[in-house]
């Protein structure tokens, strides 16, 4: 009968240490001192507390069409200060922005246009062409626009994270979303402080 005593107080006492471990200790004994306390260490999800979920599509083909527009005036400063003529440099076409198109260079100087092409902007660019209508096509390389759409994601993120980081938000989930390209994954718990 002791024993059975000394076991059910050891129970007893071994719950009350794990609630006061996951609840804390509470500042009275009253229901409101004790759902605070609970509120304070216990954190609710989205599904339990409420708050927004949201999935926004990063547009990457503008940052890789803003880098061949400023490409573009780049290679158009480039030749001029060689000297190398050339009737127009621009993108072919808007659906494929890594795409860049040097035309009308004089026939002459195709070898000295390639040169200077691929001594700047091969590291970043394939270049083709220089045949007889001595034009020349500059096609951004795959790994240059995976870091350039990865860079723009990331500067996506941590816009939004300061943003939300201003708003006073407590513990917000801004991360990459796995499950679509260029996709970032927000999560905003609801409230229980008045946002001035």
């Amino acid at each position: 009968m002791k024993n059975l005593k000394n076991k059910i107080a050891l129970i007893v006492a071994v719950l009350v240490v794990c609630v006061y471990g996951i609840i804390g200790v509470p500042s009275g004994v009253t229901g409101k001192a004790l759902t605070e306390a609970m509120t304070k260490r216990i954190h609710l999800g989205l599904d339990l507390r409420g708050g927004a979920h949201l999935i926004l599509q990063v547009v990457v083909a503008e940052a890789v069409s803003a880098e061949t527009d400023n490409t573009v005036g780049r290679i158009q400063q480039d030749l001029k200060t060689a000297n190398l003529t050339f009737s127009q440099i621009y993108k072919p076409d808007p659906a494929k922005p890594a795409l860049i198109r040097v035309e009308g260079t004089v026939p002459g100087k195709a070898g000295d246009v390639r040169a200077a092409l691929e001594g700047k902007y091969s590291g970043e660019y394939d270049v083709t062409g220089g045949g007889a209508d001595n034009s020349f096509t500059l096609t951004m390389k795959a790994p240059v626009v995976t870091a350039l759409e990865k860079k723009t994601v990331q500067q996506a993120i941590e816009t939004i994270r300061d943003r939300v980081d201003t708003l006073g938000v407590s513990e917000p989930v801004i991360q990459e979303y796995g499950l679509g390209d260029n996709q970032i994954l927000v999560e905003l718990p609801a409230s229980t402080t008045s946002i001035a």
